[in-house]
């Protein structure tokens, strides 16, 4: 999960993928004029496979790097490699 935040509100990206999978995670801005996010999902493109096994999000919040947390942490609380 990435997120960038500011005073009025939060855009937060994210997988949710409770394999693991190998992606990278890229953030480019410029100060009060954009922010760009990228994740490459590094894993083999195969014939008929359907594409990448979990999803992708992108949504907005309020709050600070905590609210953003607090999304997460609510996901991952729900996975089977989170302990209880």
């Amino acid at each position: 999960m990435m997120a960038h935040y500011d005073s009025t509100a939060g855009l937060m990206l994210a997988t949710q993928d409770p394999g693991g999978y190998c992606k990278n995670f890229e953030v480019n801005m410029v100060s009060n004029r954009f922010v760009e996010f990228k994740i490459t999902h590094l894993r083999p493109e195969l014939p008929g496979d359907g594409g990448v096994p979990y999803n992708t999000v992108m949504g907005t919040f309020t709050g600070n790097w905590r609210a953003a947390a607090d999304l997460y942490k609510r996901w991952a609380r729900n996975q089977p490699w989170c302990a209880r």
